[in-house]
């Protein structure tokens, strides 16, 4: 019973850990969709936000190279060209992919994106008209 009590303790600490971990990734993944919504709107451009697989590499052009080990990111894309990465945190994944069309930075369909990490899992969703939702 002596034991129990930190062990206890220890998984109330990273069941917590991993909560903030992915209730952080989502919000900025939010505030990322809400910015290529007006993106696309304000460049009359598309805008395609993307989730992938990121494989490892190295950062070259360093004085000492980095190695990027495996993981997930997603990629915002203006007309069709890599603007930016967002890489997530070892051991989260996440899945969708959402193109917003000029105009009025309205998605082409309904998507959805799934970001999880070990027993946590967030949906955000972006309805016909633009709306970002986290049921």
């Amino acid at each position: 019973m002596f034991f129990a009590v930190p062990l206890f303790a220890l998984r109330v600490v990273e069941y917590t850990q991993v909560q903030l971990l992915v209730a952080a990734a989502a919000h900025d993944l939010v505030n990322d969709l809400h910015r290529c919504k007006n993106l696309s709107s304000q460049l009359k451009q598309v805008v395609t936000v993307q989730a992938t697989e990121r494989t490892p590499s190295l950062l070259a052009g360093k004085p000492l190279a980095i190695l990027i080990p495996n993981g997930f990111k997603y990629v915002i894309k203006v007309a069709g060209q890599i603007k930016e990465e967002m890489i997530l945190a070892e051991g989260m994944s996440l899945a969708g992919l959402v193109t917003f069309m000029p105009p009025d930075g309205i998605p082409e369909k309904p998507s959805s994106f799934i970001l999880s990490s070990d027993y946590k899992t967030t949906t955000i969703e972006i309805d016909g008209q633009g709306d970002i939702s986290v049921p």
